[in-house]
Order: structure tokens, then sequence, then C-alpha cells
């Protein structure tokens, strides 16, 4: 899954890459984390006219249909929204197949963090394209509306398999739209859906990984430290067994 990942790109980057700009000018963002406001690039949410808007929602989505808004869960089944769809079962899942034909969207972003496990212990990396630039992960979005007339938007991202460039990383990744897909991808008509689902098949791309400090582990630590590259902490041994007779 991606659990982690950081946006430092401002907002005229933002406007020359998608055309279009936020209205608030968004600050750089070193560690986002679920539950917390994320930007994603959509069509018009009422008419669904080829316009694309920047919009702030809340990272974890909700389907429309759920009673409460704890439903669904980081694996699918436990407590909490949504963090990520996986692209095999996107369309099929209850969960996702309405905001899939109608709702999909970019996931602004300048890379992701990922952990290794070794043993115990979890080193975490930072990974990007190997060098600076937006990138757009594959994401749905969904309002949600309780009981009581309160209305939230919400957003996931959608996983693959990872490629050979972090498989040894972690067995998923998010999915990217190249520019040439974003308008497939946005385009809300769900009378063809292999005709963006096709940006859901292609070849990942090649990541670049960096060892971070474990301190990305914490969602309260945000600030630039978190993207420096370390020396990877070698795993503690195991303590020895001796027996006693």
């Amino acid at each position: 899954m991606c659990g982690r990942y950081f946006l430092l790109s401002d907002s005229d980057a933002i406007e020359a890459a998608f055309g279009v700009k936020p209205d608030v000018a968004p600050p750089p963002r070193y560690n986002i984390s679920p539950g917390q406001p994320i930007l994603i690039v959509r069509q018009d949410p009422l008419t669904y006219a080829p316009k694309r808007e920047v919009a702030m929602v809340q990272w974890g989505f909700i389907p429309d249909w759920a009673k409460e808004p704890t439903f669904g869960g980081a694996g699918g089944g436990g407590a909490g929204p949504f963090v990520n769809a996986r692209g095999e079962t996107v369309h099929e899942k209850a969960s996702f197949k309405n905001a899939y034909r109608r709702r999909r969207c970019l996931v602004i972003a300048d890379g992701f963090y990922e952990w290794q496990r070794s043993g115990k212990v979890k080193q975490p990396y930072r990974v990007d394209l190997g060098e600076p630039g937006l990138v757009a992960f594959a994401g749905l979005w969904e309002l949600w509306q309780g009981p009581d007339g309160s209305e939230v938007e919400t957003a996931c991202m959608i996983t693959r398999a990872a490629g050979p460039s972090i498989e040894a990383i972690h067995h998923r990744e998010p999915v990217i739209i190249p520019p040439e897909g974003w308008d497939d991808w946005l385009h809300a008509d769900e009378r063809d859906m292999k005709l963006y689902g096709r940006w859901l098949d292609r070849d990942p791309p090649l990541w670049t990984p960096h060892p971070v400090s474990r301190d990305v582990g914490n969602v309260a630590n945000d600030h630039a430290g978190l993207l420096a590259e370390v020396e990877v902490e070698e795993a503690p041994e195991e303590p020895q067994q001796f027996d006693l007779f």
C-alpha cells in the first residue's frame, strides 16, 4: 500500500502541469498521512463537464452508501476509511466501482514513502522519479453524506503490484497516470471503461528509492529533513537463546 507521500511543488508548478491552479497556495508538505487533507485534480463534480479543478479532500475513501464515516480500513476490513484501492479489483469491488465509473481523480504529489521490513525493523525509503517534479497518482474521490446532513469529500489512491525498481522494498506501489493519460482518466464517461482502465495496466515507472530517517514514521514530523538520504541501519541481531539444561 501507499500510506505516506510528500508534495513540495507550489501553485505555479501545479498550474503549469495540470492547467489549473489551487484556490489557496499549498505549503510544502513532507509527510502527508491518511486522514489529512490532500490536493486532487478532478473534473467539475456537479456537471462532469471536461473542465479540471483542484480540490482539497480528505485522504481516506468513504463509499457514498456507508452508514458511518469509519467504514473500510487500510486493509479493506478494519475501522477507518480506505487509504488505497487495488487496481486489479477496483472496477468490481462494491466500495469503489461507482466512483471508478464516474469519479476518478489525480492525486498531486512529488513522491511517496515506503517501508522495507527486515525482521522486526522497518526501514523507510523516499521514492521518487530521480529528479524533482510532480507526479499524478491514480485516485478515486467520493462525496459522503451523513444522516444529519453533514458532508465530507474523500479520496484514495489506486495501487498495483510493485515493479522491478522497488519490489525488493515492498510488494505494492501507487499507479502513476502519465500526462498523456490525464484526459482519459479524468473524463467522467462510464460507457467505455477499457478506455481509462488501460492506464492501470501500463508498465510501472522506474522509481528511485532513497533510505531516509525513521523519523518519517511519526506523523507529527513534517520538515525538509525527512527527505534527506541516510545510511541504512543494519537490523539488530536476534538475541541468542541458550539451553539452561
